[in-house]
């Protein structure tokens, strides 16, 4: 338990973000649906809610593209996946996670 606390804590850091929950801890909340969050991969969240309004507002814009990218690559289309991850990225400059699948399509496609 202690090395996935572990995990997530590096992830947050790593992604910039507030607050990261596992898959299989949020499939066991109640009420999903008062959350807004993302997927950050097939085990980590992230819960965007306590974002800065502009920022979760940004997100909350761009979600349905970047859904669509994260299936996308996960099935590795990665061509359809960064152009859905680049448009993405227009709304959240800085955003990290979306850079970083920005860089993994791209060097998925070399």
């Amino acid at each position: 338990a202690f090395d996935r606390v572990k995990k997530l804590h590096q992830k947050n850091k790593q992604y910039d973000s507030k607050i990261l929950i596992n898959s299989s801890s949020f499939e066991q909340l109640i009420e999903k649906n008062i959350f807004h969050y993302r997927k950050l991969n097939n085990n980590i969240l992230e819960i965007y809610s306590a974002d800065e309004k502009e920022l979760k507002f940004a997100k909350m814009a761009i979600a349905t593209h970047y859904d669509q990218a994260i299936e996308l690559f996960e099935l590795k289309s990665y061509k359809e996946a960064l152009r859905l991850f680049e448009r993405c990225s227009e709304k959240l400059p800085k955003d990290k996670v979306i850079k970083s699948y920005i860089k993994k399509c791209r060097n998925s496609l070399n």
